[in-house]
Parts: C-alpha cells; sequence; structure tokens
C-alpha cells in the first residue's frame, strides 16, 4: 500500500524555547515543501515516554488515516534502541522503540514495525544527541513523498511493550489509576463511562480523598471542592472546581483509583 501523505503531525518533549521543533520542520519542509505539519504537543515532561504514550493515544485517531506521527520523546538518544516506523490502525508512527506506542500497539495487535536504518532516508551527519532533525524528520518527509515504510529497513519483530495501565472490575467495582493530568491539574484515570451501569450512584476513593457522585461538568462542583468528571476522553476526571487538583491532593500519575456504584431508586 503507498503511503503517501502530507499531513504530518510532531510530538516531541523539547519545548518550544529553544531551535528544536523548528529544525525539524525545516528539514521536512526541506524535503516536502506541500507537507502539512501540526503539532500535537512539544510540552510532554522531560523524557516522559508514558505520558507521551497517552497523549498520542488520545490524539491520533482524529487524523486523517495515512498521516505520518513523528513522536520524539526518547531517553535513549544515541544508544542502542532502535528507530522504528509503523503501520498500524491506518496511520504511519515514526518512534524511538521505548513502548511510547504501547496504545497503538494494544489498539492493533495486527501492526507492522521496521527500523530504520537506511541511509539514504537520514541525514548525511548524524547527531548522536539529536535524532529527531537527522533521522526521524528525514524519515517523514521521505514517507510523505510515497517512499513506504518497509524501504526504511527491516521488519523489526519484538518493539518494545510498556504495560498499559489496568482497569480491573468486580461486582459494583471498578480499579482503575491516573494516567495523565492536564494543565489545571485535573487527573485523568483510566476508568470509562462504559463500566457505570444506568442510574448510578457511585463514590470514589484516591489517596484518602473520597468524592461522592458524578458531576456533568466542572462548574456543577462547589468551589473548592473535589469532584468526578467525565471528561473528553470519556473517562472519569478527579478535579477541583476553581483549583489543581493534582496540587491540592498531592495526586502522581499511577495513584491507584477505585469506585464502587450501587443503583438508585428509580421508584
Amino acid at each position: 500500500m503507498a503511503w503517501r501523505c502530507v499531513m504530518i503531525t510532531l510530538l516531541s518533549d523539547f519545548g518550544l524555547a529553544g531551535p528544536y521543533v523548528a529544525a525539524m520542520k525545516g528539514v521536512i519542509l526541506s524535503l516536502n515543501p506541500d507537507a502539512r505539519i501540526v503539532d500535537i504537543s512539544h510540552d510532554i515532561g522531560p523524557q516522559a515516554v508514558d505520558e507521551a504514550a497517552y497523549v498520542l493515544h488520545q490524539a491520533y485517531p482524529f487524523f486523517p488515516r495515512g498521516t505520518i506521527h513523528v513522536c520524539v520523546v526518547d531517553p535513549g538518544v544515541g544508544g542502542h534502541r532502535a528507530v522504528l516506523a509503523v503501520q498500524a490502525a491506518g496511520h504511519v508512527f515514526l518512534a524511538p522503540d521505548n513502548g511510547i506506542l504501547k496504545y497503538v500497539y494494544q489498539e492493533d495487535p495486527g501492526f507492522r514495525a521496521y527500523q530504520v536504518v537506511q541511509p539514504e532516508f537520514r541525514r548525511g551527519k548524524v547527531s548522536g544527541t539529536f535524532h529527531g532533525r537527522d533521522i526521524f524528520a528525514p524519515a517523514a518527509g521521505h514517507l510523505s513523498l510515497g517512499v513506504t515504510p518497509e524501504s526504511l529497513g527491516p521488519m523489526w519483530k519484538e518493539p518494545v511493550k510498556r504495560p498499559v495501565p489496568e482497569l480491573r472490575i468486580e461486582s459494583g467495582r471498578a480499579y482503575g489509576e491516573i494516567v495523565f493530568f492536564d494543565r489545571f491539574g485535573n487527573a485523568v484515570t483510566n476508568i470509562p463511562r462504559a463500566v457505570f451501569p444506568a442510574r448510578a450512584r457511585a463514590v470514589f476513593q484516591v489517596r484518602g480523598i473520597s468524592i461522592n457522585g458524578i458531576k456533568n461538568t466542572y462548574s456543577a462542583a462547589k468551589p473548592g471542592e473535589f469532584a468526578a468528571v467525565f471528561g473528553s476522553g470519556d473517562t472519569i476526571e478527579i478535579a477541583i472546581h476553581g483549583d489543581n487538583a493534582r496540587k491540592q491532593g498531592s495526586l502522581k500519575i499511577g495513584d491507584p483509583v477505585q469506585v464502587q456504584w450501587s443503583l438508585t431508586d428509580t421508584g
């Protein structure tokens, strides 16, 4: 299948204060001036692979099929980790082999991964500290011109698969965890709306904080009150109306969240 596509997304932990994101875009546009480059985020925490994996997982399905996603959160840059081109879910992903694509692998077990090694698809001089510019960006530019992922190098059979946060459901209970914080300090969990029966009355527990019920909006809670809300990803978020739940609750990624529910009286 030809993967010619001019839509390229960028995801990194580079921030925007330095020259790094611009340099990557310059390399891509020098190869394909017609490329459409969209920034998913460059505010991922430094070397925060799991955070990047979640952000990618939430963003990429909204792009057209065939989009090329360049994911450079790469603590092992310059080391022995591989650079991969992965065909999955109708998209192409360029990423270090460090588990950043864990949700992609889960959603499409039939993915195909190739190691990016062919020298004609990278810059002539490769920095040991900036593979985003010298390997990822050139590969993206060539892919956008019609080069196929398998042309970039041999098949990679055993990519790193970091564990996906576990959701455990028992009778009337669910056990999940915090997987992400947005910039407002809202704690996003992996507990989806689908686990709750209709008309369920829920009680949440996280780090000694007890929350009764589920609000429809952040503002439905009293100012300063912890609340459970269904966020835009259709999972439970722990929030505070007008404040930062992460700070006020001393919450962390991976904190366990328990919910118990019972059915309300419909009579």
